[in-house]
């Protein structure tokens, strides 16, 4: 996922929940103001997540390696393995 998902999605939820305060339309107002909140904590996440992969004990590539994000989902069944 892009980091521009995120930066894009908050100026433009700022503007439309800007939009729906001065039209005073309640509706829009909760819906923009949860688009907001997403687009934040979206990109809160992938800031504090990254897209580094994480130091863990992996099979075959010495005691401590980063593994690739990708890679994260399988490494519980190859771990269990050994």
């Amino acid at each position: 996922m892009s980091k521009w998902l995120f930066i894009g999605q908050i100026p433009a939820s700022v503007l439309y929940l800007t939009y729906s305060l001065l039209a005073g339309n309640a509706v829009f107002v909760a819906s923009n103001a949860a688009s907001l909140a997403t687009g934040i904590t979206g990109q809160v996440i992938y800031v504090v997540r990254g897209r580094r992969g994480k130091e863990v004990e992996a099979p075959g590539r010495g005691p401590i390696a980063t593994v690739p994000s990708s890679e994260m989902a399988a490494l519980p069944d190859r771990l269990s393995r050994q």
